[in-house]
């Protein structure tokens, strides 16, 4: 009896020793960051991965993502400095840094993508609202991207958060804009097709005389004179064939008179 009391105990002794040992034990892996939190505030944060210690029943671990983190932004509607409306889908890339500081301010990865994605729109806007629509587009937009890249970081990093890359996947005009614009090319070419066939200008705003209408005329009198000569030479060649057959014709000589 005593010897199964005695086991008894031993075995609860080893049941609770089990439970604290692996209380105790953490794992940090390689894509992550351990931040050990002891009855609500930061203790200590472990970078190093492998297997770790923490006090049990009184320590919690919150573990950080630390590989590159992409930020989507939704497409946003801007203004250039030529008064031009753009279209503008634009991403970004960050990392923490800081994980005290990105716990103390933002908590988690949400709460950051939701600080990021305002903060991101603001740089956004005052870059490209200071830039034309053709520097947006085509010959400066590297630059611009450096720029609201260095805004970004410079105001996330009060989130411990370090902003690797900006970029500005599509920049457009409006819907409503580009239905308008293709609709308007449309037109143009449709007048220009109708000009051609009807012998019309398709140059607008020729003041000439005539102008390529008469050159039109010209060009048409000169391909009509050739067709005619053409057809007259056709008609022709059956009577010289039709001589050529009968044979030559003989010359009657008359006789010379001196006394002319």
């Amino acid at each position: 009896m005593r010897i199964g009391f005695a086991g008894g105990i031993v075995a609860v002794l080893a049941l609770l020793l089990i439970i604290v040992g692996y209380g105790s034990l953490f794992t940090v892996y390689q894509t992550k960051l351990a931040l050990v939190i002891r009855l609500g505030n930061p203790v200590r944060v472990v970078a190093d991965p492998g297997l770790h210690v923490k006090s049990p029943l009184i320590d919690s671990v919150i573990y950080i993502d630390k590989r590159i983190l992409d930020l989507e932004s939704p497409p946003q509607e801007v203004i250039a400095s030529d008064q031009k409306r753009l279209v503008v889908d634009a991403f970004a890339r960050y990392r923490i840094e800081d994980p005290l500081r990105f716990y103390q301010t933002v908590s988690t990865i949400e709460g950051a993508r939701s600080r990021l994605s305002t903060l991101l729109v603001s740089a956004l806007r005052r870059v490209l609202g200071e830039a034309t629509f053709i520097q947006v587009v085509r010959d400066e937009r590297p630059q611009l991207t450096a720029r609201m890249r260095e805004q970004l970081d410079r105001e996330a990093a009060a989130f411990g958060i370090v902003v690797v890359d900006v970029r500005i996947r599509r920049a457009d005009l409006p819907e409503q804009n580009s239905q308008a614009v293709y609709q308007r090319m449309q037109t143009e070419r449709q007048r220009i097709a109708a000009e051609a066939r009807d012998g019309q200008p398709a140059v607008a705003g020729d003041s000439r005389p005539g102008g390529p209408r008469r050159d039109c005329s010209r060009r048409r009198g000169a391909i009509e004179i050739g067709t005619d000569a053409r057809r007259r030479r056709r008609q022709a060649q059956p009577d010289i064939r039709r001589s050529i057959r009968k044979g030559p014709r003989l010359l009657r000589v008359l006789p010379f008179d001196a006394s002319l």
